[in-house]
């Protein structure tokens, strides 16, 4: 999140520069600026900084077995604390300042995919999987729920 600006200038230097070679930079700068990725990066970060803290403390040489383990308890705990109504909306809070500061509309549904086609081989039989169908994020909830996942 510190160098997110500098990652979205990056690449729009490089849709300036590279005219005809653009489509790989903008489809990046397209991925990044999707509210759900937003909401997963901000869910990850909270995510691996409590658990990059414990993978620095255990590579400590000082550190014994009880000490260990008392930390990985106290990681989950805190982990597991964390999931829950009142952190969710302080993170979220967090989010949307992120989006207006990065002119990001959190209420934009996602940019649509490209259809899966099955292949004609599959033409006249069943297919007992999923195709491509997505549940569709439009709101503080449906954030919630599907990625933050509160029980």
């Amino acid at each position: 999140m510190v160098n997110y600006e500098s990652i979205v200038v990056a690449l729009k230097d490089l849709i300036d520069e590279d005219g005809h070679r653009s489509i790989n930079p903008r489809g990046i700068l397209s991925a990044i600026q999707e509210p759900v990725f937003i909401v997963i990066m901000f869910a990850l970060n909270k995510l691996f900084g409590s658990i990059k803290i414990l993978s620095d403390q255990l590579k400590g040489e000082s550190i014994d077995y009880a000490e260990s383990q008392q930390l990985i308890t106290s990681v989950i705990e805190q982990i597991e604390c964390d999931r829950n109504e009142k952190s969710y909306k302080t993170m979220y809070f967090n989010i949307l300042n992120f989006a207006e500061k990065y002119d990001i509309d959190m209420n934009q549904k996602s940019k649509q995919k490209r259809p899966k086609i099955i292949p004609t081989r599959f033409k006249d039989t069943f297919l007992t999987s999923t195709i491509g169908h997505r549940t569709e994020i439009i709101n503080e909830d449906d954030y919630r729920d599907i990625i933050y996942i509160i029980h």
